[in-house]
């Protein structure tokens, strides 16, 4: 599946550049030039954009929810290059849309549902019971609100200020409802980029006190992705703050960087998310989500908590657990398999981990692999590191080399150096 995707994406490109290069040739063959370099780049990411989009679509793979989301985040995409293309593309503004100045105000939309796709695209990434439901059109009313505010701001600009406009764009600020748009856009970025961020966090927090293995399904480069969003949005917030105190020069400069960096981020975006999203992942519930979180939370408030209060007997379960049947060797151990082995609920086996020992149920677990591991490489000399990893339960060689280092402040090759005999 990876590679039917990376062969799309491969022949994508060859086609978009090479009818790219063929623009810009003819471009310049005549005695005025269309199209500048900086117009180019516009239109690889209204290009690229909805090739991808395409892709993204038409590629059969999982995670069908995902996938419509970025698509239509990449069409929203698509529509920003164009709208800044055909506003700030001089000849082409002059050829075509030389007096289609409503045009330049159909497609501002777009920005306003970005946001919103970006964070349903998270969730529907690290929540395998992801579905829409009628709230999620909430995040949408924006949208449906948009074609008043499009009204009223062409009323209150007035013929004469949208004329001068498409040759000044500061005319347009002369409306308290375009700015109030603009404004809009940069509100809904910031908080659906924060809302995303924090998901990020819960499902982090969810997957250390559930798992004892969490880099095969850690989604850092959704972060990532979010974060680089968010530079986005600076860069489109300086720019619009330049041309409402006339620093025209200013905001030229801010506006054509974002742009550059939009095509290296649409790039990036869709290359490995295609990737990623061909990949298996570890999926947390919702609900499950939900619920675990606020258990750890009750865990740490004094008061009440509706877990029952666990004693000494579920302790010596979960110590006996780790020290005479080793279930911490199991590769793919999880809280729920572990409380079910000893017959313990399973939220009290995380209160019990939690309170006792301090711990998270990842930090637990792969505290024992790491005195195995220690053990093994003190009597076991002639194991290679690999087979020291796999003999300790451990999954990944990084995880593997962070948390020993860690715990005893030696990578386990100096340990061993240290510590081991000669092998016999």
């Amino acid at each position: 599946m990876q590679f039917v995707a990376r062969f799309y994406i491969n022949r994508f490109f060859y086609i978009l550049h090479v009818t790219i290069f063929y623009l810009l040739v003819i471009s310049f063959m005549f005695d005025q030039a269309y199209f500048n370099f900086h117009d180019i780049v516009l239109i690889l990411i209204f290009v690229e954009s909805v090739l991808f989009s395409l892709i993204l679509i038409s590629v059969h793979m999982d995670k069908l929810h995902s996938r419509v989301f970025l698509s239509l985040f990449l069409l929203t995409k698509a529509l920003v290059a164009f709208d800044a293309l055909i506003y700030w593309c001089i000849p082409l503004k002059s050829v075509l849309f030389s007096d289609q100045y409503r045009l330049f105000f159909v497609f501002k939309f777009a920005l306003l549902i970005q946001g919103p796709l970006l964070f349903l695209y998270v969730k529907s990434l690290i929540y395998s019971d992801f579905k829409l439901v009628k709230k999620d059109i909430f995040h949408f009313v924006p949208l449906l609100l948009f074609p008043i505010l499009y009204g009223l701001i062409i009323n209150d600009i007035g013929p004469d200020d949208l004329y001068a406009g498409i040759d000044e764009y500061n005319f347009y600020f002369s409306s308290g409802y375009f700015r109030f748009l603009l404004n809009a856009q940069s509100v809904s970025i910031l908080l659906y980029s924060i809302m995303s961020l924090y998901i990020l966090v819960q499902y982090r927090k969810n997957i250390t006190a559930r798992f004892s293995e969490v880099d095969s399904i850690s989604l850092a480069w959704i972060a990532l992705l979010v974060i680089a969003y968010l530079v986005l949005w600076g860069f489109e917030l300086s720019a619009q703050i330049a041309h409402q105190f006339d620093l025209g020069e200013l905001a030229a400069f801010v506006g054509l960087s974002k742009n550059y960096v939009e095509l290296i981020f649409i790039n990036l975006l869709v290359v490995y998310a295609v990737v990623k999203v061909a990949q298996p992942t570890a999926f947390i519930n919702e609900q499950d989500s939900e619920n675990l979180l606020d258990n750890l939370q009750q865990n740490k408030e004094d008061g009440v908590s509706c877990i029952p209060d666990f004693n000494q007997q579920d302790v010596d379960k979960v110590v006996q657990s780790m020290v005479e049947h080793e279930y911490f060797l199991e590769h793919d151990i999880n809280i729920e398999k572990l409380a079910d082995k000893i017959g313990v609920n399973t939220r009290i086996v995380s209160k019990v981990i939690n309170q006792s020992f301090n711990q998270n149920f990842f930090e637990f677990i792969n505290g024992y692999r790491v005195e195995k591991a220690k053990f093994l490489l003190e009597k076991s000399v002639c194991l290679s590191m690999l087979e020291i990893m796999d003999l300790s339960g451990f999954n990944s060689k990084s995880t593997f080399n962070r948390l020993f280092k860690k715990q005893t402040g030696l990578t386990p090759s100096q340990y061993r150096l240290e510590k081991s005999l000669p092998c016999e």
